[in-house]
């Protein structure tokens, strides 16, 4: 989220409503980005680092194509939905700023969802 801070110089609200620019967010909006942006993630970890890659040395290069889902899905759905893309994180970062509980579940069923589908592909 400090990335998503530095590029924009305002960190994202988490949770439906309006950001700093005035546009409305809904509920099922920062559930289909966490959705999309956790599948990314996992389906290119799942891809880019397997067992057919697996004896190579490629693994600076796999890195980087992780680094720059990750990236891509943080400039993407930062401003929407805080970016998230894992429980952990959606959970400490409601706890620590005091926003409202209600949109918890978000959070936490939108990256397992998106994780579930990336392991179907």
């Amino acid at each position: 989220m400090w990335i998503g801070y530095s590029i924009t110089g305002r960190y994202a609200n988490l949770g439906p409503g309006k950001d700093d620019t005035g546009e409305t967010f809904l509920s099922m909006n920062i559930f289909l980005m966490e959705v999309w942006g956790t599948f990314l993630l996992c389906f290119f970890i799942n891809n880019l680092k397997n067992a057919k890659t697996a004896p190579t040395k490629d693994g600076l290069l796999a890195s980087f194509g992780v680094a720059s889902a990750l990236y891509a899905g943080i400039l993407l759905g930062g401003p929407v939905s805080g970016a998230c893309y894992n429980p952990a994180v959606g959970i400490s970062v409601i706890l620590f700023r005091n926003t409202d509980y209600q949109y918890l579940w978000i959070y936490i069923v939108a990256p397992l969802t998106g994780g579930l589908m990336a392991g179907l592909f």
